[in-house]
């Protein structure tokens, strides 16, 4: 709970999402959060809405899921099997 209260505060209107991805690429060796574990996805990249709920008022939480698209506009760089988090 505390990670997700330094994202998200603990007042106004906010938004949590949980993202289920298949071919995302850790950026951690990039990025200034070195273990916050941040993952990049493609621009185009098709996700479906499996739940979303409000565990207290104004703070929503959604849960996404990557799939495969049905028309593919970019072609990934990197084959989905390459895709880790360490």
């Amino acid at each position: 709970m505390q990670v997700m209260e330094r994202f998200v505060g603990r007042s106004g209107v906010r938004t949590l999402f949980t993202i289920e991805c298949i071919s995302g690429k850790a950026i951690g060796a990039h990025s200034f959060y070195k273990n916050d574990n941040e993952i990049v996805l493609i621009s185009g990249t098709y996700l479906r809405v499996i739940d979303e709920w409000s565990p207290n008022e104004n703070l929503y939480m959604i849960h996404l899921r990557e799939e495969n698209p049905l028309y593919q506009f970019i072609a990934p760089p990197f084959s989905k099997e390459s895709t880790s988090m360490k």
